[in-house]
């Protein structure tokens, strides 16, 4: 367990470093400081969302996903989701208080989106790795004999 909550710390640094630095090195002084509040669609200060950061943005969330649901199994869905929206909103916020990009409605409703479907997926893989239990029909068959 130790190594998957290394592994995990691991992961949330580069997310960060993802998220907020595009994965380059941080530039200290920026001032691109705009905040887009209609999802997907072109604003004053922010054209359209593109497809491909959309997607980088669900992909990035969807191992965070697969952690919170190995580290909060019991958790129901819509908790981990506000998990996520909340994490996206942060990261958000941070982007926008250091002049480090647009801070987008978009990554946060893409962001909770790859969170969910992390969860799914662990959600799925998991259900099919327990054995099955035969059918209640050839158990009671099974019981009479």
């Amino acid at each position: 367990m130790a190594a998957l909550v290394a592994l995990f710390a691991g992961y949330l640094v580069l997310l960060a470093w993802a998220v907020l630095w595009k994965l380059h090195l941080p530039d200290p002084g920026g001032d691109l400081r705009a905040v887009k509040l209609v999802p997907f669609v072109p604003t004053a200060d922010a054209g359209a969302s593109a497809v491909r950061e959309v997607i980088a943005n669900v992909g990035l969330f969807v191992p965070f996903g697969l952690y919170l649901g190995v580290f909060a199994p019991a958790w129901r869905w819509w908790r981990r989701a506000g998990v996520f929206a909340a994490s996206s909103l942060a990261l958000e916020v941070v982007q926008f208080v250091f002049g480090l990009g647009i801070s987008d409605v978009t990554d946060v409703v893409a962001n909770t989106a790859g969170g969910l479907i992390g969860t799914g997926l662990l959600a799925v893989t998991s259900r099919r790795s327990r054995p099955q239990a035969p059918p209640r029909r050839a158990r009671c068959r099974r019981d009479l004999v």
